[in-house]
């Protein structure tokens, strides 16, 4: 990644720590676009939106031999509030 994901962690989290995988479409100039959570955990306290929401300013390095506009992405996106243990 030439600009990578910054998540801010969900209000709503109950738990320490959170991890979302995502798939994502490269557009134009490396832009991630179309994300669609393919898994959470844990379910339904805000860090699959969290992490779709951080994509936006994440950019892929376009190039030759790389990913060209169009191409699938899948990324993990690692959440941590500093407090317990942190994920793995």
């Amino acid at each position: 990644m030439v600009q990578r994901p910054r998540p801010t962690f969900p209000d709503q989290a109950r738990a320490n720590s959170g991890r979302v995988d995502l798939i994502c479409v490269v557009a134009a100039g490396g832009r991630m676009t179309g994300c669609q959570i393919v898994s959470e955990q844990p379910e339904r306290q805000g860090f699959g939106q969290a992490a779709v929401a951080s994509m936006r300013q994440a950019r892929i390095a376009v190039d030759p031999n790389g990913p060209q506009p169009g191409a699938r992405i899948r990324s993990t996106i690692s959440f941590w509030n500093g407090q317990g243990q942190p994920p793995s």
